[in-house]
């Protein structure tokens, strides 16, 4: 089986000097891999779709797909629910992104046991709270932090969350635990400047940098977060068994060297640190193959393309700009929603990584299967 991956709404590293909550009016990423069966001639059913909707580009663009040709989404997702082509996808809220970083690294830090979820579950609490609700200046800070660690930086980072709770005390109504839970953080990273230095302190209170493919430093890529839910899950689905697998991805540039670095840490990672996933398996030990292609060449890649455009318009559109729609639309995103509607957690389908509350809101509209 070949998987083919790409991406919209990738504004670069979440975190830099040009301070934009709005991310350039793009607050969504969303990542998608569609598999095809090697022996399929997925370039043949593209090809027929564009003479029925009398489409004449070489290369079909979201962008111009979304707004001009609603019709050729709807059947592309037609025939991948048809024929049950296996589809994964994580769409993501940079803003809430970022909030879940504030609140892993400053309030609720990983624990050795978290099978109960009882963690997971307050992190998502306190994030949603907190992407809804802090100032930016609480975000301005961590966005220092992470460019120029320094105590003094994560100590007004920690401080600015302190006063945002005592402020909304009232509102959030959880007796001060948070505010408890955020000097216990700070006395941690005063334990751990004695035990090691300041410099190898800090490293354990802000997210662990990446870098692209020119050696800079990126903090909190949406591309890597992405990717590494996606590999686990599709190790799930594969029951860790990759030798018959090749992911392919739309050429980048910019951060080929970062996914491969991806494929390789992964297989690094402790499992019992990841709070358990009913639908994704990180424990990897097989060599994972990824190829990079050019979307011009690959019409599997130019469907992967399609499908996170729309997810990302029709998100954003949908639920944070609140657009009137035509039901085409609904009826597209209603087809792809056939994994999370399964009685049990599957791999396959869309995790949404949005705001509680947003994420109430959808799965209600559509009787969505939360997942995980």
């Amino acid at each position: 089986m070949d998987y083919f991956f790409d991406e919209s709404g990738s504004t670069g590293d979440l975190i830099n000097k040009k301070f934009d909550l709005g991310f350039f009016t793009q607050p969504i990423f969303a990542h998608v891999g569609i598999g095809v069966e090697q022996d399929v001639n997925i370039e043949h059913v593209l090809n027929e779709l564009k003479q029925k909707h009398g489409v004449l580009e070489v290369e079909l663009k979201s962008q111009d797909v979304y707004f001009k040709k609603p019709e050729i989404m709807f059947d592309l997702i037609k025939y991948i629910v048809d024929n049950r082509l296996p589809f994964l996808c994580e769409v993501v809220d940079k803003k809430y992104t970022i909030a879940t970083s504030m609140v892993t690294h400053l309030i609720v830090p990983p624990m050795p046991d978290e099978a109960d979820g009882h963690n997971q579950y307050l992190r998502n609490i306190l994030a949603d709270f907190i992407s809804l609700k802090a100032p930016e200046e609480c975000f301005k800070l961590f966005f220092k932090t992470c460019m120029i660690p320094s105590e003094d930086n994560l100590l007004a980072t920690m401080n600015s969350l302190k006063k945002f709770f005592i402020e909304t005390d009232e509102e959030f109504n959880d007796e001060n635990l948070t505010i408890v839970m955020i000097d216990e953080t700070i006395d941690d990273y005063r334990l751990e400047k004695e035990d090691m230095g300041e410099q190898e302190a800090l490293k354990r209170f802000i997210p662990i940098p990446d870098y692209d493919s020119n050696n800079n430093t990126v903090a909190i890529s949406t591309h890597v977060h992405c990717f590494y839910n996606l590999l686990a899950r599709l190790n799930k689905y594969h029951c860790g068994n990759w030798e018959d697998v090749i992911v392919f991805h739309d050429t980048q540039n910019e951060f080929s060297t970062m996914l491969h670095f991806c494929i390789e840490n992964i297989k690094t990672i402790d499992p019992t640190n990841i709070p358990p996933i009913p639908n994704a398996d990180f424990h990897i030990r097989d060599n994972i193959k990824l190829e990079f292609t050019d979307s011009k060449e690959s019409a599997a890649i130019q469907i992967a393309d399609i499908v996170a455009g729309f997810l990302n318009r029709y998100i954003n559109g949908l639920m944070y700009k609140r657009l009137e729609m035509n039901q085409i639309y609904h009826d597209i995103f209603n087809m792809l929603l056939i994994c999370n509607r399964l009685p049990h957690p599957s791999p396959l389908g869309i995790n949404f990584v949005l705001p509680e509350s947003i994420r109430e809101e959808l799965f209600n509209a559509f009787r969505v299967h939360p997942g995980y």
